[in-house]
């Protein structure tokens, strides 16, 4: 048997991870879901999942290095593993989305070798890597010198946690490029006949 295509896999783990209320009788999916209508003032799914990764991400910025007499309201990395699943979400609606653009009716009809889980899946890890860039950690100088204990502030995120993420990101961030730059270098389009929307 052959392997897997891996936008099968992901599309498979994405599903599994989204809210309960999300998945039940949902069979099809439309523009209003996915983008909301300015005219009734609805959101769309991905507004609010945009809204949420961003609280977030705030969250982690302004909790990870407090006073050490000062007490969390999060747990700093369950909230990291729940923008990993937001960001997955968000990846395969937005797939979603670029089939009704380009008028299929099945999801199944999207190819297997499009170009497109790749380019989403690099913008959310682009993101993931320039929002870890900007969380705030202790001086890990001061923190040999003085000792952990004795610093007026504590974190939960360390500097060398954070670089961990950092470099595994951008690992999977170069390959992302790779494989978007190979797609392109192969990639052509037969344009000897016009598109049928734009035939007579």
């Amino acid at each position: 048997m052959g392997s897997i295509p891996t936008w099968v896999l992901l599309v498979d783990v994405v599903w599994s991870s989204i809210n309960l209320k999300h998945q039940m009788n949902m069979k099809s999916i439309t523009s209003i879901y996915l983008l909301g209508d300015k005219n009734k003032g609805k959101i769309g799914r991905i507004k609010e999942i945009s809204n949420e990764i961003t609280f977030y991400w705030n969250k982690i910025k302004e909790e990870n290095v407090i006073p050490k007499n000062a007490k969390r309201n999060y747990d700093l990395k369950a909230l990291l593993e729940k923008i990993t699943e937001l960001s997955e979400e968000r990846i395969l609606l937005k797939l979603y989305m670029q089939c009704i653009n380009m008028g299929y009716k099945k999801f199944m009809e999207l190819p297997k070798d499009n170009n497109y889980l790749n380019i989403f899946t690099l913008c959310e890890k682009s993101e993931q890597l320039f929002h870890l860039s900007k969380i705030k950690t202790l001086d890990p100088k001061l923190k040999r010198a003085k000792g952990k204990k004795n610093l007026d502030k504590t974190e939960e995120l360390t500097s060398a946690y954070i670089a961990g993420l950092k470099s595994k990101l951008q690992l999977e961030i170069n390959k992302l490029n790779n494989d978007i730059t190979e797609f392109n270098e192969k990639a052509k389009l037969d344009i000897e006949e016009p598109a049928m929307s734009l035939a007579a």
